[in-house]
């Protein structure tokens, strides 16, 4: 009788460390979230503006495109890692979270595209325009989101 009493005990004991530790987690998930998604954000804003940079200058030099590759190859793995994350479970940090996967839905294709390209050695200047407009106008709206991640630290 008294070993069955100690079992149920270890039992319950071990369902409510594994519930706390859980709830530990969820709690460090919170707050780890927006800095991870700030960084993301930033990263990508700076990705981009390095971007433009290159494709506004008349110098797309095979130096510039070996730059260029090796930025788009880091942003796509950033942007897989982001893409992975589970924001917590509060509403606004959701709603950003699928602004920003709707922005990487953008981004994506054109990183691929373009670092197929470039590694093919068929990438043009015009055609690298042509295929970062809509990230370039879009990165506006993703960088507004930081305003909304700093707000999620401040709760």
């Amino acid at each position: 009788m008294m070993k069955q009493v100690l079992k149920w005990f270890v039992l319950a004991l071990s369902v409510i460390s594994l519930s706390g530790c859980s709830t530990i987690s969820g709690v460090t998930d919170a707050v780890q979230y927006p800095k991870q998604a700030i960084d993301y954000v930033q990263q990508t804003s700076s990705f981009i503006s390095e971007t433009q940079t290159i494709v506004g200058s008349a110098d797309f030099s095979e130096e510039n495109q070996k730059a260029l590759l090796d930025a788009m190859k880091k942003q796509k793995e950033a942007l897989t890692h982001f893409n992975e994350l589970t924001p917590p479970s509060i509403q606004a940090a959701e709603d950003i979270h699928n602004q920003i996967i709707d922005f990487n839905g953008v981004l994506e294709p054109v990183l691929d595209e373009s670092i197929a390209a470039l590694e093919g050695g068929s990438l043009q200047l015009d055609a690298l325009k042509q295929a970062f407009s809509p990230v370039f106008d879009g990165i506006g709206e993703v960088t507004k989101l930081i305003d909304g991640l700093n707000n999620l630290l401040k709760q």
